[in-house]
């Protein structure tokens, strides 16, 4: 990381400039993740993950549906390997938002919503559908940004979900529950509570 020159003119003359050298160094890089090292003379180290097949960009919708005997929220059971504790990809299926990456960063979030939300779940919806629940971040060593999104498919059938065809995703299946916010998923739990806003969840 280069310093503007004016700045770094003034940490010169002020005697500070070997505490406000910065680095970023990228560790064991893969299409997926990369672990980067960022280091600050004089102030220490932090280490963190970022996903560069997504830009650092990544979508989560919360599906829900306003039936007469209330309403009920859509997930998406599937393997997440990180979370068991005898880890296996055919493991057990752990209920979660639903969620995809956005590989094009000049793609708009809410697209890429239904985008996710035809291929994983199977319900193409219009744009009016959705409620943009703003956005978030998970744990502190992971630098990925998701762009929340409710989506009321109250009324509609699904057609086929295709999925992205990998082997995770080939394995999931869809689970309805009146209560998102008692699973693992943290990011189903966010938009939960900011449904609140939008929703009387009984």
């Amino acid at each position: 990381m280069t310093m503007h020159y004016d700045r770094r003119r003034y940490f010169e003359r002020a005697g500070i400039l070997e505490q406000t050298e910065r680095a970023l160094k990228i560790l064991l890089p893969n299409k997926w993740c990369e672990v980067v090292d960022y280091t600050e003379e004089g102030q220490g180290q932090y280490t963190y993950i970022r996903e560069p097949n997504t830009n650092g960009q990544r979508v989560a919708v919360l599906p829900f549906d306003r039936g007469e005997e209330g309403i009920k929220f859509l997930m998406r059971a599937e393997p997440v390997v990180p979370w068991m504790d005898e880890p296996r990809m055919r493991g057990p299926l752990i209920p979660c938002a639903v969620t995809g990456g956005m590989e094009d960063p000049a793609e708009d979030p809410a697209d890429a919503a239904l985008r996710e939300m035809a291929e994983e779940t199977g319900f193409a919806l219009p744009a009016s559908r959705l409620v943009d629940l703003g956005q978030t971040r998970t744990v502190k060593c992971l630098s990925t940004v998701y762009h929340l999104f409710g989506a009321d498919v109250t009324g509609l059938t699904p057609k086929f979900a295709t999925t992205d065809g990998t082997v995770g995703e080939s394995g999931c299946r869809i689970v309805w529950t009146r209560t998102p916010h008692h699973h693992p998923c943290a990011i189903a739990s966010t938009m939960y509570a900011r449904l609140g806003d939008h929703l009387t969840i009984r």
